[in-house]
This record gives C-alpha cells, sequence and structure tokens, in this order.
C-alpha cells in the first residue's frame, strides 16, 4: 500500500472487501506500507499503522527506496507461513 498516497486507507478498504468477496477474508494478511521515507521527509507520524488494533492483520512500515522495514517484512512472512503450517497439524 502507498501509504504516501492521501486515499491510501480507501485502498485498504477495497483491497479488504476484494478478500471478503473471494471468501479470503479468513487467511492471514500482512498489511505492507511502502514509501514510509516520503511520509519521513514530511515528518508525519506513521508509527500508528503497526499497532494491531488499527488493522485486521499484520502491518510493517517500509521504504523498498531507503531499505527500511525489509528485515521486518520477511520475519512477518516468515511468522505467518509458520503459522499457517501448524493450522493443518
Amino acid at each position: 500500500i502507498d501509504i504516501s498516497d492521501k486515499k491510501w486507507l480507501e485502498k485498504v478498504k477495497v483491497v479488504e472487501q476484494v478478500l471478503k468477496d473471494l471468501s479470503a477474508d479468513t487467511k492471514p494478511v500482512i498489511y505492507v506500507f511502502n514509501k514510509a521515507d516520503l511520509l519521513v521527509e514530511k515528518e508525519e507520524d506513521i508509527r500508528h499503522l503497526t499497532e494491531p488494533a488499527f488493522l485486521s492483520g499484520r502491518a510493517v512500515v517500509v521504504s523498498a527506496e531507503k531499505g527500511w522495514g525489509i528485515r521486518e517484512l520477511l520475519v512477518a512472512i516468515r511468522e505467518t507461513v509458520e503459522e499457517l503450517q501448524g493450522v493443518g497439524q
């Protein structure tokens, strides 16, 4: 999700509705908020995005340009895959 886009929250809601329409809304979700560097330059506070109560899944804030948050994204992916592997056991 391009977090520098003023309509990012609307886009999140659209994606969530599509997942619901596909009956995929019960699957684990990792929200990846990209372009965080653009908000840091504007001194906007984005820490609230990773709060669990904010979204229905995990959230990671990254900047592909600066390389920020990549390690956290990989950890979130690994943990989600591990959880999914344990579901069928």
